[in-house]
């Protein structure tokens, strides 16, 4: 992965990160694990489309520190 991909993941992550804090905040009760696990589904399609294999293990490292650290 070359330099100017692995940036636009980054920033990729960071968006993500933005977006799950406002589904957790916008939806409550048991509605929420159901729209971030679909968020979550949705944003790994787009990371596989968008940076291959490399992003979306990237991008399931960081949903797996997402989830301990909640």
């Amino acid at each position: 992965m070359d330099r100017r991909t692995r940036i636009n993941l980054k920033l990729f992550i960071r968006r993500f990160k933005k977006n799950y804090e406002y589904y957790t905040n916008l939806y409550s009760g048991k509605n929420c694990q159901m729209y971030l696990d679909q968020f979550e589904r949705d944003n790994l399609k787009l990371a596989q489309v968008l940076f291959g294999r490399e992003g979306v293990r990237m991008m399931k490292e960081y949903i797996k520190s997402l989830h301990l650290s909640t």
